[in-house]
């Protein structure tokens, strides 16, 4: 009587194990690369649109495509026609750490490069300093390293000195020490640079904010 009993429930076990095992081995076709993928891999993005017929690797190429051949830092949906946009924290789990944190390299320039902004002028600090409010500013003060300067000309405060005065004469102090050095300018921000080791082939770190 016992087993006549158990029969139904173990039969009901073993049914919704055959249904498990039968929705992981249930595969999609990707719309980018048009090949199977197992459905366990789907690209899952419930944020702002229901397209989600991708692999991740297929995401993950196609916004490193867009990132690296045409700089665009807001990437939209790759289905036709959809003008939603993806977004970096939702698309992490399917990007290498590297490419999520170059997606977010070119988030930050863009969002920079709507600002009037300068680097501070000041040895060891470099920090970049953004006019938001949108007015015309001359004496700044640096955030980071508290020392104030010149918004203008870019160069550490000249207090009872204009801009093109001051500017003269930092010309002719920066030309004689880079003569020294044998530095050259960088043809991208104008900066002084110093090979001290390595190959020629340098590339200029603020080359993308300007």
């Amino acid at each position: 009587m016992e087993n006549t009993l158990q029969e139904p429930k173990e039969a009901c076990e073993n049914l919704d194990q055959e249904e498990e095992e039968q929705e992981d081995v249930s595969t999609f076709t990707c719309e980018i690369c048009i090949e199977p993928v197992s459905s366990n891999k789907r690209f899952k993005y419930n944020k702002k649109c229901d397209h989600q017929s991708y692999c991740p690797d297929c995401i993950q190429k196609y916004i490193l495509a867009m990132i690296e051949e045409y700089n665009i830092s807001e990437i939209r949906c790759p289905a036709l026609e959809c003008d939603k946009y993806l977004d970096p924290l939702t698309c992490r789990s399917s990007l290498s750490a590297n490419s999520f944190v170059r997606w977010c390299d070119v988030l930050c320039e863009s969002t920079l490069s709507q600002y009037q902004r300068v680097h501070c002028p000041y040895q060891n600090c470099s920090n970049v300093i953004l006019n938001e409010c949108g007015e015309i500013v001359k004496k700044t003060m640096c955030p980071n390293c508290k020392n104030w300067l010149c918004f203008e000309c870019k160069t550490p405060w000249h207090d009872g000195f204009t801009c093109v005065q001051t500017m003269r004469r930092n010309d002719v102090l920066l030309r004689q020490l880079m003569k020294e050095k044998k530095w050259r300018r960088c043809p991208a921000c104008n900066h002084g640079v110093e090979l001290t080791f390595g190959c020629q082939r340098v590339k200029c770190r603020f080359a993308n904010l300007y």
